[in-house]
């Protein structure tokens, strides 16, 4: 491989693509009590070609919207307004109606990322987090997806 291909390749970002790999449109749920983060999440998705079905700013709201709307996706904070767990509600998610997550969190610490992993979410998002990473997590989760 010439020189000038493998420099290429070593700094490739699907990311930042201008012709991204095309998709499934996913049905996105979005678990989060700041409508500043949800919008910007909803904003993302839609320059993704996903749409959001839901939102919800608690645990109770998310299982509820997961149940009526059956998202192919979840992208949820790990602490929503009613103290129930983010990781305990994607986990009832995947168990009850197949929905996978995506997890925000603000700390990731070793004794929260065993909680986490029990969810066995697609990723897990450090907040404040860049746009960047976050569509770079949707990407792949629609990847992982679309194999299923």
């Amino acid at each position: 491989m010439p020189a000038h291909e493998k420099d290429r390749d070593a700094h490739y970002d699907p990311a930042r693509d201008p012709t991204p790999i095309p998709l499934k449109a996913l049905r996105v749920l979005i678990a989060k009590d700041q409508p500043e983060v949800t919008l910007a999440v909803e904003a993302l998705l839609r320059d993704l070609g996903h749409s959001v079905v839901g939102t919800a700013e608690t645990g109770r709201g998310a299982l509820a919207a997961a149940e009526a709307e059956r998202p192919d996706l979840a992208i949820m904070d790990i602490r929503l307004q009613d103290r129930i767990g983010g990781a305990l509600v994607a986990r009832e998610m995947r168990e009850r109606y197949g929905v996978r997550s995506i997890l925000l969190t603000r700390h990731l610490r070793t004794a929260a990322l065993r909680r986490l992993q029990e969810a066995k979410p697609l990723d897990i998002v450090t907040m404040p987090f860049y746009q960047e990473r976050l569509r770079l997590a949707v990407l792949t989760a629609s990847l992982r997806l679309d194999e299923t």
